[in-house]
């Protein structure tokens, strides 16, 4: 049990640092994003939009969510059916496929 914990411990000092230097090259690469794309700049209201994902889950919902007359959605996911019966909510809601 002593030693568990104490290799508990040596892990979590070993990893803290490196936890600590992803945050910060992540918050790096948000930075430098902002900086080249301008900071606030919209995109307006995209035409066409790729959903990897879109049988289930935030894939499914962001799909729901841009069908709409006028944007046109490329689909993809692993289970077919679903992906069929996704399709089909989003042509009901007027996208183009």
């Amino acid at each position: 049990m002593v030693l568990v914990l104490a290799m508990s411990t040596l892990l979590h000092l070993l990893l803290t640092p490196f936890v600590a230097v992803v945050g910060l090259l992540a918050h790096l690469l948000v930075s430098l994003a902002d900086l080249l794309l301008g900071s606030g700049k919209k995109l307006g209201k995209p035409r066409t939009i790729v959903i990897t994902g879109a049988t289930s889950g935030i894939g499914e919902a962001l799909a729901l969510h841009y069908a709409k007359a006028g944007v046109t959605l490329a689909l993809t996911g692993r289970n077919k059916q679903r992906l069929q019966e996704v399709a089909s909510a989003c042509q009901a809601r007027c996208a183009r496929l």
